[in-house]
């Protein structure tokens, strides 16, 4: 919308521009720097006096100019200032969004992950190739984007500590909630998504019975499916944070990195 009124007023303004120039040159007989020259200071309500018209062609031309100029020229500007505005604003709230998902990886993100990547019977396709270092550029997160969609995401609920990851849920509730309320998440971006994926496993285990390990087939499939949904919107989460850490925090990458969920090796303790 703001591209369109920039060309918009960006045109009209050649457009009359142009239109002085050219009526200038033709009905005061002015060269054709000279018309260029007194349409610019018209249009900008400069008025020299070195120049002014002597027809009354040229004093129309003048009025007309002087009106398109003011109002050609604050369009422009108005509409330059709102589009920088826009980019700021922009930019505050992917860095506040980003601030919310290192507290939501820090606190629940990361523990979810370890209780399901080992769960995945084809997560050894994944180790290795997701094992995110500094030397790694955005070519090798583009790459691994593309294995993780690729990735053909599926839980088996019975290998999974459902008592374990239900404990874990029920403590962070208040922060999925908090998390879900906060105004600098988009309505359908794909992190509230996740949220929300996350919510809704949260509240199927809540609401099974306290002993889990005798659920029928049935129900563990229909809990597979839950888990499944939150392991892939989780995944694509972690390593999009990865990125935005190695090139804003590196300090704080260096302990994603330490921390990575699809490294088996990966430990928190610096060794060398």
């Amino acid at each position: 919308m703001k591209n369109t009124r920039l060309i918009f007023f960006g045109s009209l303004f050649l457009l009359a521009l142009a239109g002085g120039t050219i009526g200038f040159h033709l009905v005061e007989g002015l060269g054709l720097f000279d018309s260029f020259y007194f349409t610019i200071i018209t249009m900008g309500t400069v008025g020299y006096g070195d120049i002014h018209p002597w027809t009354v062609p040229g004093k129309i031309i003048s009025i007309a100019l002087v009106f398109a100029g003011i109002g050609t020229f604050v369009g422009v500007v108005e509409t330059v200032a709102e589009s920088v505005l826009a980019v700021k604003e922009e930019k505050t709230k992917r860095e506040k969004r980003n601030m919310i998902r290192g507290i939501f990886f820090s606190d629940v993100g990361l523990d979810l992950l370890a209780r399901v990547v080992p769960a995945d019977p084809d997560s050894p396709e994944l180790y290795g190739k997701l094992d995110v270092a500094a030397s790694w550029d955005r070519k090798r997160f583009k790459a691994a984007e593309r294995l993780l969609d690729g990735h053909a995401f599926a839980l088996n609920a019975a290998r999974v500590d459902l008592a374990g990851m239900r404990a874990m849920l029920r403590e962070k509730s208040d922060l999925l909630l908090r998390l879900l309320e906060n105004p600098s998440i988009g309505e359908h971006e794909i992190f509230s998504d996740t949220l929300r994926a996350i919510y809704h496993l949260r509240d199927e285990l809540m609401n099974r019975p306290e002993d889990l390990s005798g659920l029928p087939e049935s129900d563990l499939k229909h809990l597979s499916g839950d888990m499944t949904r939150v392991y892939g919107l989780i995944s694509r989460q972690w390593l999009a944070y990865a990125l935005y850490l190695k090139e804003s925090y590196p300090y704080l990458f260096y302990l994603a990195v330490r921390t990575n969920p699809f490294n088996p090796a990966a430990s928190v303790i610096v060794e060398n």
